[in-house]
């Protein structure tokens, strides 16, 4: 459900307001979070922001298994991250038209992992009858001060369900995205240090 209290019509919000999925070679769907579309580069092409941590940790929906014991020393482990190149999966975001909605693929990215923060450039196939013609004017600045009035809007009750044919090669996926806000206030912030909710009250 929206507030009451954004200003942005939701046939509008819906254009810059993304819900993201990972799509792995088996060709099954994993919920990811939300980005928001910050720039068109143009009709068929765009920028998004998005959470770092919603591109990194991939390794777990392919449920392998770890590279090094938790006990292991770290000069001796592989800690590093694979990428969704690495592992094959196809990172995308769902972009409502008037007509239909398509799929737009995350086509490469630049984390910002002291802020948690991912831009990503994303393409929709040439052909479809939607296009990103729509832009948040969104400031990325960190820094905000108490009592500074806020709204947060994603997709939290985000889902999907696949199913696969590989011997017809047929495909289905199924995705509920219900977009929800809130309204609020600053009541503090905290230093940036590494990664999400670890910082220090400040």
């Amino acid at each position: 459900m929206l507030d009451k209290r954004i200003t942005i019509p939701t046939d509008q919000l819906v254009k810059c307001v993304l819900p993201m999925y990972a799509v792995t070679r088996s060709a099954t769907w994993h919920a990811r979070g939300t980005g928001f579309v910050i720039g068109r580069l143009d009709e068929r092409s765009a920028v998004l922001v998005t959470a770092a941590h919603n591109l990194r940790g991939l390794e777990s929906l392919l449920h392998l298994r770890p590279r090094s014991h938790g006990s292991t020393p770290d000069e001796f482990a592989s800690r590093v991250d694979k990428t969704w190149r690495d592992l094959g999966i196809d990172l995308i975001f769902l972009l409502r038209g008037d007509e239909e909605t398509v799929v737009a693929t995350v086509v490469g990215d630049a984390q910002l992992l002291e802020h948690d923060l991912a831009i990503v450039h994303v393409t929709i196939p040439p052909d479809s009858r939607t296009r990103f013609d729509m832009a948040l004017p969104v400031k990325l600045d960190p820094l905000l001060e108490p009592s500074t009035h806020v709204a947060a809007v994603g997709y939290a009750g985000l889902t999907a369900t696949s199913t696969q044919d590989w011997d017809r090669g047929a495909f289905q996926a199924t995705a509920k995205f219900p977009l929800e806000s809130r309204d609020g206030r600053v009541l503090g912030t905290v230093a940036p240090t590494h990664g999400i909710h670890r910082g220090r009250a400040g």
